[in-house]
């Protein structure tokens, strides 16, 4: 089965227009294309938690990419750009059903 990377951002009210565009511009399909993700996706829980999803054939490729270089490349693309205003933890799920 797959896996997926979740990245959960806490964007602030003020910050919410340009995150979004950005992440949608920019950030996303370079995601996409730096981790070679199978798919990638994105949506907002509430007012301000962003949450991006990235899906990989297995866990341990998942699990590779949080050490790789190109996770390095991104998180400092990132904090450059947010200055450490915007929040993020990362989880993985294993996928162990799919219906």
């Amino acid at each position: 089965m797959s896996a997926f990377l979740i990245v959960n951002a806490k964007v602030p009210n003020e910050l919410k227009k340009s995150f979004d565009k950005w992440y949608e511009e920019f950030h996303l399909p370079e995601a996409h294309k730096c981790f070679k993700s199978k798919i990638a996706f994105r949506g907002w829980i509430g007012e301000n938690e962003h949450q991006a999803f990235y899906q990989f054939e297995n866990l341990s490729t998942a699990k590779k990419l949080l050490e790789s270089n190109e996770m390095q490349k991104m998180i400092k693309e990132f904090d450059n750009k947010w200055n450490g205003k915007v929040l993020r933890t990362r989880q993985l799920i294993d996928l162990i059903q799919q219906i």
